[in-house]
């Protein structure tokens, strides 16, 4: 050390040692804190006792209203609750005089209507019981809660945009979930439970009427005028796609076509206007259902509408492929052959006239881009959405062959190709190098029933993704190679025909020339074959 190094350590050491030097921040590992240690830090006490037992009150019954609902709730097992639920309410009543703090009390009533709520679906719940008794005094009273929840401003959007969330417990939630329970057993469906769900279902929070509108069906067996009262009201009225997309999915598709055909009609035609894609889909799967089960002509025309402009509907044809995934290996014991053959025919049409459609916008947007450095947003979703309608249907054709274990037997994968094939060659028109590389793996399952037609559809695929660099690929180089190498294992015959021989040639050209050496080594190795 210098000395004028220890000439100012000793300054600072008479000064009381160095400056300090502290980082400016500092970062530690995430711990959960709990309920109480949170309460703890804003001040109150667990050493009063008051508190302690409001406190494990309220833990114990907040784990008794959140317990599986499929667990197979009893009376009895209600009825052990209801002291602990008695006494805990006497708390939140007396709140102010017991010097409970108000952070601990916030959502207590709600929680002992939540607690009714869970009630109403015990399984053997009687009418006259204790248990009953409470559920229906608790759940009656919490309808009448203005105060939670409260409608906010910004909600409409959330329904609008997604199933958003709600807040738990909040008393006119829980009352239409309970009140809902409660009517779906025949002893508890009266006049005036019946008469607080229609209230519920006018209800200004939109998280209440999804409560009612969405769990409607339940009453199906029990008050079928007030399920339907329900239903018509909230196809005319409701505004919150996420609702509707409730009462579609939790009520419309699980009755009756021909019963509610014309209310999914009227649903529809209030919502295809707007960006409402699982509502819309939602329409296009009952509308597809009816076309092929019932051969309803309006249902079929809806369809028609749909192919006719792909970009416009991409919610409803998205939906749709997704509906009929299965109908590609469709076989029922009993049914006739023929109409067997006829739903997996019309699957694979519906493929096929999907694929054109959605191609042929894509290739005139290609067109009017040519050039274009950067493409429009505008232009890039619909290039998205377009090509997503050609990958969900190449992974439902993967899907129906199988993978190794469940796949299809060989006369059902003969089958399968001949019935396909209309499909799978306007597949491998779509000019998009990650879709034709899940299309190859197709191709190359596909060649152990149709080697010669899946050479075909190969060389098709390649020369037609070549515009998007498949060739360059790593992964697609690999998927060749392979499927060449299984070519020249099991079906080297083949390549003693000129048209086959022109096919493999142009595959392995396409990619040598990208420098993938194993395609290069392949290509030395023809000669052998060929000779």
């Amino acid at each position: 050390m210098t000395p004028a190094a220890k000439e100012a350590r000793e300054r600072l050491d008479k000064r009381g040692g160095a400056p300090p030097n502290a980082p400016p921040f500092s970062m530690s590992a995430a711990r959960f804190v709990s309920e109480e240690e949170h309460l703890e830090r804003q001040g109150v006490r667990f050493d009063v006792p008051v508190n302690r037992e409001y406190h494990d009150l309220k833990k114990e019954i907040s784990n008794f209203c959140s317990s599986d609902k499929r667990d197979g709730l009893t009376t009895e097992k209600c009825e052990e609750m209801l002291p602990k639920v008695r006494r805990f309410e006497e708390l939140v009543s007396g709140a102010a005089e017991l010097g409970i703090p108000g952070q601990m009390t916030k959502w207590g009533r709600e929680l002992v209507y939540a607690c009714a709520a869970r009630i109403a679906r015990a399984t053997d719940l009687k009418p006259g019981s204790e248990a009953a008794e409470f559920a229906v005094t608790r759940l009656t009273q919490a309808t009448g809660d203005a105060s939670s929840p409260q409608r906010s401003e910004d909600q409409d959007e959330q329904w609008d945009r997604h199933m958003p969330g709600w807040g738990w417990p909040q008393s006119r939630t829980v009352a239409a979930e309970g009140l809902t329970a409660l009517a779906a057993k025949p002893e508890f469906c009266n006049a005036a439970v019946c008469d607080l769900l229609l209230m519920l279902e006018k209800d200004v929070a939109p998280e209440v009427r999804y409560q009612v509108i969405s769990r409607c069906i339940s009453l199906y067996h029990t008050s079928p005028k007030t399920m339907w009262a329900i239903i018509r009201h909230a196809a005319a009225n409701e505004e919150r796609l996420a609702i509707l997309y409730g009462l579609l999915e939790g009520a419309l598709l699980r009755l009756r076509p021909s019963e509610v055909h014309d209310l999914v009609e009227q649903v529809y035609r209030r919502i295809v206007d707007r960006d409402a894609g699982e509502a819309r889909g939602a329409c296009a799967v009952f509308f597809v259902r009816r076309a092929i089960w019932e051969k309803e002509q309006g249902s079929a025309e809806h369809l028609e509408r749909f192919l006719h402009s792909p970009l416009k509907f991409q919610p409803e044809l998205s939906q749709i492929v997704s509906a009929v995934a299965d109908l590609a290996t469709f076989e029922e014991e009993g049914r006739d052959p023929q109409e067997c053959e006829a739903v997996r025919r019309w699957t694979f049409a519906f493929y096929r006239r999907t694929t054109e459609a959605s191609m042929a916008e894509v290739k005139s947007r290609l067109q009017r881009l040519t050039g274009v450095d950067r493409w429009p947003d505008e232009d890039q979703k619909a290039m998205q959405a377009l090509g997503h309608l050609a990958l969900m249907i190449v992974m439902n054709l993967r899907g129906a062959i199988g993978e190794e274990g469940q796949r299809l037997t060989a006369y059902q994968l003969k089958r399968f190709a001949g019935e396909a094939g209309e499909a799978i060659e306007a597949l491998c028109e779509v000019p998009f190098a990650h879709i034709a590389y899940d299309l190859f793996d197709v191709l190359r399952q596909l060649s152990e029933a149709d080697a010669p037609g899946a050479l075909k559809w190969l060389h098709k695929s390649v020369m037609t993704a070549r515009a998007d660099a498949v060739q360059y690929e790593h992964l697609a180089a690999t998927r060749i190679v392979e499927i060449v190498e299984t070519y020249l294992a099991r079906h080297r015959d083949l390549f003693r025909e000129p048209g086959p021989q022109s096919q493999l040639l142009d595959i392995l050209d396409t990619f040598v020339e990208a420098g993938w050496t194993e395609a290069n080594g392949l290509t030395y190795r023809l000669s052998e074959v060929f000779r």
